[in-house]
């Protein structure tokens, strides 16, 4: 390690050469304070640096998701930081990525990430506004706001529904059932709010997967039916 030093302090090649290199090729990597050569042996600068390094790249990650519509669902979210408080955290396994069951994750993942097969992503760019209309009711554009809390166009869509918010109702306290009755009307904020419910987090997962047959269900009709697709999560 002192011999890539000693070549960096005289303008050879080494390690600490490319290391500099890549720092500065960061996004934001030129604010970034790099060593000098002789303070690379030193613990607490190298130290500082991982940490001036991953500082940077959370900035980055964030305003990445932020500033991505299709991330809408992300935008904004909070993890309990154990004193009763909230606190952004860019890097983080998320409460909705430890959904036991593999089909009912994936299809949560999916709706996170606006990753879905609803008419209003999948019909965004081939079709005009009435082939993004909800193909259960024909009514409104077929989103996740609408299908998950508004959609009366199919009989199962409806019960499936509301056995969904019984099961997260008696899973809530007081104030949680006030927050998202305060969001009555407002449906998208009332499906991000549901989505960063953690003690609901499993039935919410199978409540999305249960959609996603549904959705699956309606395509293949339309198509005239096929072969069955196997499916996770049975």
């Amino acid at each position: 390690m002192q011999e890539a030093v000693d070549l960096d302090r005289r303008g050879y090649p080494s390690w600490a050469a490319a290391l500099r290199t890549a720092v500065r090729a960061l996004e934001g990597g030129e604010d970034i304070s790099f060593p000098d050569a002789g303070d690379l042996m030193n613990e607490g600068r190298v130290v500082r640096l991982e940490a001036d390094i991953l500082r940077r790249m959370d900035q980055y990650l964030h305003a990445k998701v932020e500033g991505s519509e299709r991330l809408s669902f992300l935008h904004g979210r909070k993890e309990e930081d154990g004193r009763g408080g909230e606190l952004v955290e860019v890097r983080k396994l998320r409460h909705y990525l430890r959904v036991y069951n593999p089909g009912h994750r994936k299809a949560l993942a999916r709706v996170m990430l606006s990753d879905h097969r609803l008419a209003s992503r999948v019909r965004m760019y081939t079709g005009g506004e009435d082939e993004q209309k909800c193909r259960f009711c024909r009514g409104p554009a077929e989103s996740v706001a609408h299908v998950w809390l508004e959609c009366g166009g199919c009989e199962t869509l409806v019960e499936r529904r509301e056995e969904y918010v019984w099961q997260v109702l008696a899973m809530c306290s007081v104030e949680e059932k006030e927050r998202l009755f305060g969001l009555d009307g407002a449906h998208f904020q009332q499906v991000k709010y549901l989505l960063g419910l953690r003690k609901a987090v499993s039935v919410t997962a199978a409540y999305a997967y249960d959609l996603e047959r549904m959705v699956k269900a309606k395509e293949k009709e339309e198509r005239g039916g096929g072969d069955d697709e196997s499916e996770e999560g049975e």
